[in-house]
């Protein structure tokens, strides 16, 4: 299928069932849009613009864009990323970085419509973005910031000098507002394999066995490792050394989620892939 991505035309071939946001991803080297929850859409981290609209790309099936314009942070225009850059800097809106790319995409379509909101107005339009870092105070401060610059009002001054008790842009601000700051997940080798973890599905349950020969005839599976797999200490803790990075054949789980076995693929979805059965 063809689609417009950030202003050029791009052909792409979606797997069955693949999102958006996968696509955009892995396949199409995007990292400005985050995976936070997919494929809840429900935190936002991961907004693009689809001809004109915000939606939450992991929730979007790949399929639905065909023929249409595809914007994400990269596809912005120099002049507005630096401004929403400018104004997470100064409003000391940009914490992790990780939802900022999504609030932005999310924010500047909705001043495009709403130039002169009021900060109640665009709380309510951020209400599906989640930001677990600055307790939105600062974000709609930014939001504001760049509304008043849209109307010809000058943003403040940065700080030239920074001292005890002065006020400095947190480092690498611009970076974090704009997504231009990899996360682990936004990371590319060459010949990069892909990870996943089997959890328990029982807090308390003794393992009888582990059966690893489904997942390993799985096409694009490389390896499956088990407690039996690893050669030293296979427990760590700071006082004490009792958490199991895997859980041995005979041993209990001692919550949801314990390692049972560790997955390694070609590709994202291949780990993805739900347990036959």
């Amino acid at each position: 299928m063809e689609l417009t991505l950030n202003g050029k035309r791009v052909v792409a071939a979606p797997r069955e069932g693949q999102s958006l946001l996968e696509l955009l991803r892995d396949d199409l080297g995007v990292r400005s849009a985050k995976d936070g929850c997919a494929p809840e859409g429900s935190c936002g981290a991961c907004t693009v613009w689809v001809d004109g609209h915000a939606v939450v790309s992991c929730a979007q099936k790949a399929t639905r864009v065909e023929g249409k314009a595809v914007v994400t942070q990269e596809g912005l225009g120099e002049e507005t990323r630096r401004l929403w850059a400018d104004a997470f800097a100064h409003a000391g809106a940009s914490q992790c970085g990780f939802c900022s790319p999504g609030i932005v995409m999310k924010a500047e379509a909705y001043l495009a419509k709403h130039p002169e909101p009021t900060r109640a107005d665009v709380a309510h339009a951020l209400l599906g973005n989640l930001c677990r870092c600055t307790g939105y105070t600062k974000v709609l401060d930014a939001v504001e910031l760049v509304a008043a610059a849209r109307r010809g009002e000058p943003l403040p001054e940065p700080a030239r000098e920074a001292g005890v008790g002065a006020r400095a842009p947190r480092y690498e601000a611009a970076e974090l507002a704009l997504g231009d700051k990899p996360f682990v997940a936004d990371l590319v080798e060459p010949g990069m394999l892909h990870g996943a973890l089997r959890l328990s599905d029982h807090p308390r349950a003794r393992v009888l066995g582990i059966d690893t020969a489904g997942a390993e005839a799985y096409p694009g599976v490389v390896a499956v490792f088990t407690a039996a797999d690893v050669p030293g200490e296979r427990t760590q803790g700071s006082i004490t050394k009792d958490w199991r990075q895997l859980v041995a054949v005979g041993e209990t789980t001692s919550y949801i989620g314990d390692v049972l076995a560790v997955v390694a693929a070609v590709m994202v979805a291949t780990v993805k892939a739900p347990p036959a059965g």
